[in-house]
């Protein structure tokens, strides 16, 4: 399929509740490898603010971010507390329902 996926193993992380934005040495570099590039960040307390550890990515006239939006979820439950939750995240070009009651 031509997949590559760069991220830390289950086993070298640990955390409890919302961890700080850490990044592979690899994951600096992601935007710079060639073809389609999705990365999936969460929704963590730092959130898109990652996008400052990866190289080029503000300069990136291709980048566009999605904020992906869990309806199931307390802080994502209805329209209002959305457009609250979307403020807080910077730069947005879109917004994906994923809703879904499993963690």
């Amino acid at each position: 399929m031509g997949i590559e996926v760069v991220a830390w193993e289950t086993r070298d992380t640990m955390g409890l509740g919302e961890a700080g934005s850490v990044i592979k040495g690899s994951m600096r570099w992601a935007l710079k490898r060639k073809g389609n590039i999705v990365l999936d960040i969460g929704y963590g307390v730092h959130g898109a603010e990652i996008f400052n550890l990866i190289e080029g990515a503000w300069e990136n006239p291709f980048l566009k971010i999605i904020a992906v939006i869990n309806m199931s979820r307390p802080f994502t439950a209805n329209v209002e507390s959305i457009l609250e939750y979307v403020k807080t995240l910077g730069r947005i070009d879109a917004l994906l329902n994923n809703t879904h009651m499993d963690e």
